[in-house]
């Protein structure tokens, strides 16, 4: 029985995912100058129908992070579809679960946002 593949990688190169947390304001971009960008430390594995993989074997689209400044994924939406709701629904509960070491910027945990791109490849 064959698993399938899947990749969420940070636009920018990194691997990532989400989960909950406290009151993010206003945070930086994972990007921004000075800002180390969190690291994985745990990540949620999406759960697929089988039968999504036989009509529809590849997908990809964009998820929006904001990531706490304790690690946690305070929120993850949606932003560009893979074009089956039953898949975006599957990386979305999965990156809910990931876990992170916090960005840090001058010796500081700092909440930040990012995106990043969810892709499906039934190998």
């Amino acid at each position: 029985m064959s698993r399938p593949w899947f990749l969420m990688t940070l636009l920018g190169g990194l691997l990532l995912h989400p989960v909950h947390a406290q009151t993010v304001d206003h945070p930086l971009h994972a990007g921004d100058s000075g800002v180390q960008p969190p690291k994985l430390v745990q990540q949620g594995e999406p759960i697929f129908p089988k039968t999504q993989f036989s009509a529809h074997p590849l997908g990809c689209g964009q998820a929006y992070l904001i990531i706490d400044t304790a690690g946690a994924v305070f929120e993850a939406k949606l932003r560009k579809s893979t074009g089956y709701e039953v898949i975006d629904a599957a990386f979305l509960a999965a990156i809910r679960q990931d876990r992170f070491t916090p960005a840090i910027k001058d010796g500081q945990p700092v909440s930040v946002d990012m995106y990043m791109e969810l892709c499906i490849d039934p190998v």
